[in-house]
């Protein structure tokens, strides 16, 4: 029986003033423990007022705590899925969805942004290969397991998010009770604006809500670091 468990993933913000615009990654919805010992998280994004979305490059999530990191299902060993256009690419019959549920994956179709330098990838240890109960492929169980995901540089999408607008942008699954964190870097307003986040937190405490967090005016939530500058 699936149920819900809090998601603590540190809101990625730091403001001189509640006004200023920034871009917020934000997971303060509620996950899904999907009851194989293994809890799925929504990692959000949103341009406050005037900041329009344009870029994610370089993501990277690992384990924290001595965490096993995020979990991958690959259909066969070496068949990475870090995005849903991989998992279209393949199709269906070789990824079903039910393979997606337990996947860490970069949510948005591939139909809505653009791609330059290397793929998004991950790692996949096969720790619980055969466990889960996914269909087979090929007469043998998918290879599952943890892994870091990404880590290349230069990798970039080029996709547009409206300000305002909040849009969910990766699935990341853990094992239930563990932590990660995520280092990503984002540019908005056509590069005229960049955020460097780091050690932005996945898993372990509850945090208040963004709106919450707005107010206090000066927020550095679970060990974020911060780095923005204009360019121009």
């Amino acid at each position: 029986m699936v149920r819900k468990t809090f998601l603590a993933l540190s809101v990625a913000l730091l403001m001189a003033s509640a006004s200023q615009a920034a871009i917020i990654i934000t997971g303060n919805d509620v996950g899904t423990d999907l009851g194989n010992g293994l809890t799925a998280y929504t990692l959000h994004a949103k341009g406050t007022a005037g900041e329009l979305i344009n870029t994610f490059q370089d993501p990277f999530i690992f384990g924290t705590s001595g965490g096993l990191g995020p979990h991958e299902v690959w259909p066969i060993s070496g068949q990475h899925t870090a995005t849903k256009k991989d998992q279209d690419t393949i199709g269906a019959s070789f990824y079903p969805s039910s393979y997606a549920v337990d996947d860490t994956y970069f949510t948005i179709p591939g139909a809505n942004y653009l791609e330059a330098g290397p793929a998004w990838d991950e790692a996949n240890g096969g720790q619980t290969t055969g466990t889960l109960g996914l269909p087979l492929v090929f007469g043998t169980a998918p290879t599952s397991g943890y892994g870091n995901y990404g880590g290349q540089t230069n990798a970039t999408k080029a996709l547009t998010i409206g300000a305002g607008n909040d849009v969910s942008f990766m699935q990341v699954v853990l094992k239930t009770g563990q932590t990660a964190a995520m280092n990503l870097l984002v540019f908005a307003n056509a590069g005229a604006v960049q955020q460097q986040l780091t050690n932005v937190q996945i898993g372990g405490a509850v945090v208040p809500e963004p709106a919450t967090l707005s107010l206090l005016g000066l927020t550095l939530v679970g060990g974020l670091g911060f780095a923005r500058r204009r360019r121009g």
